[in-house]
């Protein structure tokens, strides 16, 4: 049976054979390059990208078309490739297929970002449950970092005009401790090891931004529960004896009283000395009598 042919069409004045058949609604014309027409179908889907240049016909039933199309033409010859399987429809002249992406990684967000670079410009989630993942596709809490790479920097940064800062883990360079880094200066001032004890470092809104040092309720604004050293001489809080502050208030607490009398020195004459607050009064170390000047 000869193929029916439509009236009117040429192409150099060559006639096109048209299809067989009336086709179905929705389908399209395409060609085979050699002057048949058929009518062919795409899936339905209907997520265009934002990178492709200008809208084809039949171009809106393609399913899912990545962002590296560099332009969009008449039959689709020339798109780079299809991200994700496009359902019952053979479509050979895209290229390669690539894997589609993970929903609620980075890389699945990269697909809406209308840039040429593919930067990443904005995280946005549908919903509480969605997660996003940096190096992994499983990602475990809503933002996961993850480099598998032996003894690797897993790292955020923060910068403006004038410093950079970085979190994160660090890796061999201060062997895997989770530190805050000054990278303008090259120094890491906050640094926390592996396998710390829980309660190491606390911060504590309870009592006025106390800070307690393997205690999880500092009683003072710093509490340290455990021995200490000192790389210099301890330098106490320096009252006249007048102006101590109230010895109940202050039980068991050491302060150095400016005019207070040392062993030997009379009314008047005091040069100094240190005191203890026994809850009742401030009382001279030396000889454990009432501070006096």
């Amino acid at each position: 049976m000869s193929v029916p042919l439509i009236p009117g069409i040429v192409n150099g004045g060559v006639v096109l054979d048209g299809p067989a058949s009336d086709g179905t609604a929705g389908q399209a014309l395409t060609t085979n390059g050699s002057g048949v027409l058929a009518f062919s179908s795409f899936a339905t889907t209907g997520y265009v990208d934002a990178e492709i240049a200008e809208a084809v016909d039949g171009l809106a039933t393609v399913g899912y078309v990545d962002a590296s199309i560099s332009s969009a033409v008449s039959g689709l010859a020339s798109v780079a490739y299809v991200n994700a399987a496009v359902a019952g429809v053979t479509l050979a002249s895209l290229g390669a297929a690539a894997a589609p992406a993970t929903p609620g990684t980075v890389e699945a967000l990269k697909a809406n970002v209308p840039d040429a670079n593919k930067d990443l410009h904005s995280l946005r989630r549908a919903s509480v449950t969605e997660r996003f993942g940096v190096g992994t596709n499983n990602p475990a809490i809503d933002l996961h970092l993850f480099n598998a790479t032996v003894d690797s920097n897993v790292l955020v940064r923060v910068q403006n005009d004038a410093r950079i800062w970085q979190f994160g883990v660090f890796g061999t360079s201060i062997n895997d401790a989770f530190a805050i880094r000054d990278q303008t200066a090259s120094v890491n001032p906050f640094r926390i090891f592996a396998a710390c004890p829980a309660d190491l470092l606390v911060l504590s809104s309870s009592f006025g931004g106390a800070v307690g040092l393997k205690t999880n309720n500092p009683q003072a604004t710093l509490d340290c529960n455990g021995d200490a050293i000192f790389a210099a001489p301890i330098r106490l809080p320096l009252y006249t004896v007048s102006t101590l502050p109230s010895a109940s208030t202050y039980a068991n607490r050491l302060a150095y009283a400016t005019n207070g009398r040392a062993a030997g020195e009379g009314p008047g004459a005091g040069t100094g000395c240190v005191v203890r607050s026994n809850g009742t009064n401030w009382r001279t170390i030396y000889d454990n009598t009432t501070v006096a000047s």
